[in-house]
């Protein structure tokens, strides 16, 4: 004996003869939840700026926030995209968001609308600014820390080793957000607490690809 099934979808009431098994996976389709991450479904205070991804930021939106805050809202921009983070300071402060899902394939820039890469390119330049009016910028954690803003000499890369030449010339790469293809450089760099892998193309300034042949000439030259 067929028994009919009520079926409410919007408002609507939808009245089927048999019970199916396609009615069944149909009702499981509609009555699965789908999270997706926005600034209207997440509560702001899980976020440093709720609405990074739907519109344009400005310097004044910037203006007031720490370093760390200014690393969490970049970085947020790309978790929303369920980022896959490998440094353990992001690691962790993302696994604690309860809208973080992270996706399943690797996430670059590419994946980033034009509103969101226009905004990851405006806090890291507001980062760079800062850190680079500071005294200890980055200092320890890089073989030469100012190689983004100064021209090294020759001289001072005559002291260096082999292999610090080359850490000097990738962490130049590093500081952009490089995804390094050679595991050396991907496993040297995924320790560094300031590196966020991004992109395979990154653009460098006049000065840092000044340094980078400096660097490449004095191995060269070993």
């Amino acid at each position: 004996m067929n028994k009919k099934v009520v079926i409410i979808i919007s408002g609507l009431i939808i009245t089927s003869g048999i019970l199916s098994t396609n009615n069944i996976n149909f009702q499981n389709k509609c009555n699965k939840e789908v999270n997706i991450v926005t600034a209207v479904s997440a509560k702001d205070n899980y976020f440093i700026i709720p609405d990074s991804s739907t519109r344009y930021l400005t310097e004044d939106d910037l203006r007031g926030l720490s370093d760390e805050q200014l690393e969490i809202a970049r970085n947020e921009i790309y978790a929303r995209h369920g980022y896959q983070f490998k440094q353990k300071k992001m690691k962790n402060y993302f696994n604690n968001q309860k809208w973080y899902v992270r996706s399943n394939y690797e996430i670059t820039t590419d994946d980033l609308s034009d509103i969101e890469y226009e905004n990851v390119m405006l806090i890291k330049k507001v980062e760079e600014e800062g850190f680079s009016n500071s005294n200890d910028y980055y200092y320890g954690d890089f073989i030469i820390p100012d190689s983004s803003t100064r021209k090294v000499s020759a001289d001072e890369l005559k002291d260096l080793s082999t292999y610090e030449l080359a850490i000097a010339r990738n962490e130049i790469y590093a500081r952009h957000g490089y995804i390094f293809v050679s595991d050396e450089w991907k496993d040297f760099f995924v320790n560094e607490d300031w590196y966020i892998p991004t992109s395979y193309s990154v653009k460098l300034n006049s000065i840092e690809e000044y340094n980078v042949a400096m660097i490449i000439k004095e191995e060269a030259r070993r």
